[in-house]
């Protein structure tokens, strides 16, 4: 058995008794479903003679596509359809005729997909009668068309499973996707277990956000994503991710928000009549969940097996705001402002007390007993409790308790929250003079640049409105702090753990002892606050500040808290706005709706297309390479590394001359000659004068110890990279490891015809010079010498950011740049002289 494996328990109920061993030194391209056996099992069910149906040919339908993702207005299809019927392609096969033609094919396609009905609730308020109006999916009508998708079928995680990491003789659970956390283990627990009929937990994943489609316009979105098809599948657009499930009516002033309410009678009772209508809107989406969640229904699945299913909310991945709608509960000025426990309004600032947990039997239990009271001691009940008087739709719905499904988001409550909306301004605002923003703006634009990091060139006068931004700013923030704040400041200690806490929060897959050393952290990070807001007069009882004790909860009961993000939500709201440019801006929603509706269709489609072609595509290569016999597996590339942008070939003495100037250079002929005689055989060193292929691009290829999977590096080498020079650094495999920034890549030749790849380094040795704060996990390096190194030693990329008082003489290693980066260089450290 390998050394180092996953091991995956299965759930009773799934009656797979036996544990899977996964070693984590498999490649993906071992990967079964990667054969042409299981691509033409795959692509079956799509062979069919029209899959462009119900257009009359492929041609309209590709037609039809280009209009729809194009958003096409009806005068731009018109003008197309008359060029293409006569004045500009008279041999076209697009057969319609007019665009009345076109949108009766675009009606008929609409019908493959789930259609909108029509929905209404009312509610008293101030004594007169509201009605609102809006239009929905039935959600069960979606689920069925996943469950039973073929596609599908070998995707759907029908159970749940704990995995456990076996390495070097330590064993620690580990959680990923959704079905690993102990929710939907404990969930699966409590439905019945029949011979020969299984019943199966559906999580659904929900998310719902209020935001501007213009200046004086907000819509409200809600979208259903499938929480048993894996991350990758139900995050994106395709088949098995996310379904627009209709427009949450807005009450109100739609610019008001949880954070004006109080406790005043007025502010109470439109708050309620805000949520009383949120959930009987709720009542009415989701009633074939409710009844279903209950009892369960039979449904002939994509796999052929027969399956009672029970749907419920595991996920609800909305932000603040929304959180304090969908549980019910008093917005974040109330005694007890938590959507999830009762916590005193005081005490949010402690990341280190016991907390008493919101359950929805005793949420139950409190809005039965202020029903009967007056209304006086109903109000001091309810206010006591941080609860509205207001029946929660999902208390009706089996296995969907609002307060557990509540989750932390990573982009509201801390990226733009802890840090974006509370850190990051204490610092810009109030720790920093005017001379040192300019000092900070300075560092933060001298930063080398990483591939997958933003690059800020007035970090501190700009008001970014993403919270991708604070989080590059987070990840390299220190290093360019050290410089300007005191020596020894609680500022950098403070700002460091908090990105050691957001590093930790990120991690796919998380393990129990990454948990724990988070849940370690809190208390110090409450220390570290404390003395900022002594210090800065900083006040940190907020909400998204005490959310940070719920997170280890979430990760142990939900995994990986890419689960529950809103990021792909929020990405929805871009095509909620092209939508809405695309309506005559007059009853929107029912035109914006229609626009969806022949955007999943035109997906469908296209998906039914794209196998069509891809089973054809599999069966002629099969018979043209094999003589219709079964195919060979693929060759696997065991290189690492792929050298890009090539320059023209010369000679070494001529590359030293060119490069007079750089230091790196200096006596390269004599060096490299030096270096060839000592790594290959006489026989085999290239011949005066040394002939070189220099190239200015290499991809690296390795294993992640983040999540084990193969991750590429894109590094450079360039003297004038966009008029910049760009000299990125790579770690080499030595004991123990080594790093190096690359000055040349090339390759050269012996009389064997054999080549060999080399780079030209200069070598970073640690130093004992420190900066004005040490904070946790710095390492300081000095550029020292050159050498040379083959190619083959070369692991991953690094970033070296400068210690800008020392002029570029001496860097720090980033280890926050990703999560192999961080487990690489500080986590993994840590953990292995743990006592776990």
């Amino acid at each position: 058995m390998s050394m180092s494996h996953i091991e995956v328990i299965h759930h009773p109920h799934s009656g797979n008794m036996t544990s899977a061993i996964i070693p984590i030194d498999i490649s993906s391209e071992d990967h079964p479903t990667t054969s042409r056996n299981s691509m033409r099992r795959k692509f079956n069910n799509y062979n069919e003679a029209k899959p462009w149906a119900p257009f009359r040919k492929r041609a309209d339908f590709e037609f039809a596509r280009t209009a729809v993702t194009k958003a096409f207005d009806r005068e731009t299809v018109e003008t197309l359809i008359e060029g293409f019927r006569g004045r500009w392609a008279s041999k076209t096969e697009i057969t319609f005729h007019n665009f009345a033609d076109y949108q009766k094919s675009l009606e008929a396609a609409r019908n493959f997909g789930i259609r909108f009905q029509s929905g209404e609730v009312a509610h008293m308020f101030k004594g007169k009668l509201r009605v609102f109006k809006f239009e929905y999916r039935d959600p069960w009508q979606w689920l069925l068309d996943i469950v039973t998708d073929p596609m599908l079928s070998e995707s759907i995680m029908w159970y749940p499973v704990e995995k456990y990491l076996h390495h070097n003789g330590r064993i620690c659970r580990i959680y990923d996707e959704l079905n690993t956390g102990s929710r939907w283990w404990n969930i699966q627990d409590s439905l019945p277990q029949e011979e020969g009929m299984p019943h199966c937990f559906l999580p659904l994943h929900l998310w719902l956000n209020k935001s501007n489609v213009a200046k004086t316009v907000k819509k409200h979105p809600i979208i259903l994503r499938p929480g048993f098809l894996p991350s990758v599948i139900r995050n994106a657009s395709g088949n098995g991710g996310g379904m627009l499930t209709g427009y949450m009516s807005i009450v109100g002033d739609p610019n008001e928000t949880t954070e004006t309410e109080d406790d005043s009678a007025s502010s109470v009772e439109l708050a309620e009549f805000k949520r009383e209508i949120y959930h009987k809107i709720h009542n009415v989406i989701f009633r074939s969940i409710r009844r279903r969640s209950r009892s369960g229904e039979a449904v002939r699945c994509g796999d052929k097996i027969t399956r009672i299913l029970h749907p419920g909310f595991l996920i609800h991945a909305v932000d603040g705001e929304e959180a304090y709608c969908l549980c019910g509960t008093r917005g974040v000025r109330a005694n007890y402002p938590c959507p999830r426990c009762l916590v005193y309004k005081s005490l949010l600032d402690k990341l280190s007390i016991p907390l008493i947990m919101r359950t929805q039997d005793n949420m139950q239990d409190i809005y039965n007993k202020a029903l009967i009271l007056k209304r006086s001691a109903a109000e001091k009940t309810l206010k006591d409790a941080g609860l509205h008087l207001v029946k929660n739709a999902f208390w009706r719905i089996h296995n969907s308790d609002p307060y557990l499904a509540y989750s932390y988001d990573m982009l509201h409550a801390f990226d733009s929250g802890e840090w974006g909306k509370h850190q990051w301004p204490l610092l810009r605002d109030h720790i920093l003079d005017p001379s040192q923003k300019k000092h900070l703006a300075s560092n933060m634009r001298l930063m080398p640049r990483w591939r997958s990091l933003r690059h800020f060139n007035a970090v501190t006068s700009i008001e970014f409105g993403d919270g991708n931004s604070y989080r590059d700013i987070l990840k390299c923030i220190i290093p360019a702090l050290t410089d300007i704040l005191p020596h020894n400041s609680p500022v950098i200690h403070c700002f460091r753990l908090l990105a050691i806490l957001r590093a930790i929060a990120g991690l796919r897959p998380i393990s129990e002892e990454h948990i724990v050393y988070f849940e370690k952290s809190l208390p110090k990070y409450e220390t570290l606050c404390t003395r900022l807001a002594m210090d800065y007069n900083k006040n940190y009882n907020y909400p998204k500040h005490h959310f940070l004790m719920h997170l280890p909860f979430d990760l142990r009961s939900k995994a990986s808290t890419d689960n529950y993000t809103t990021r792909p939500g929020e990405g929805f709201q871009q095509e909620v706005q092209q939508a809405y440019e695309q309506t005559n801006f007059r009853d929107t929603e029912r035109q914006m709706i229609k626009i969806d509706e022949n955007q999943e269709a035109i997906a469908r489609i296209t998906m039914a297309v794209e196998h069509y072609d891809a089973s054809k595509y599999v069966q002629s290569q099969e018979e043209d390479e094999n003589d219709g016999e079964e195919a060979p597996p693929p060759v696997i590339e065991e290189a690492h590394w792929k050298l890009g942008s090539p320059l023209r070939r010369i000679s070494a003495r001529d590359w030293e001359i060119s490069e007079a100037g750089n230091p790196a250079f200096r006596r390269f002929e004599s060096k490299l000659t030096n270096f060839l005689t000592e790594i290959l055989v006489e026989d085999d060193r290239p011949s005066q004068p040394l002939l070189l292929h220099p190239y200015q691009c290499i991809y690296l290829h390795y294993r992640s110890l983040e999540n084990w999977q193969e991750i590429r590096d894109i590094l450079r080498c360039n003297p004038n990279f966009y008029s910049n020079p760009r000299y990125d650094c790579v770690i080499i495999n030595t004991q123990p490891i080594s790093f190096a920034r690359l000055y040349a890549l090339f390759s050269c030749q012996g009389p064997s015809k054999i080549k060999h790849y080399i780079a030209l380094i200069g070598k970073f040795r640690a130093t004992k010079w420190k900066p004005k704060t040490v904070w946790d996990g710095c390492r300081v390096f000095e550029e020292k010498e050159y050498d040379f190194v083959l190619l083959k030693y070369l692991i991953r990329g690094c970033h070296m950011i400068p210690a800008f008082e020392k002029s570029g003489k001496m860097f720090y290693l980033n280890d926050l740049v990703d999560g192999d980066a961080f487990i690489r260089f500080f986590l993994g450290e840590r953990l292995s002289q743990s006592d776990l």
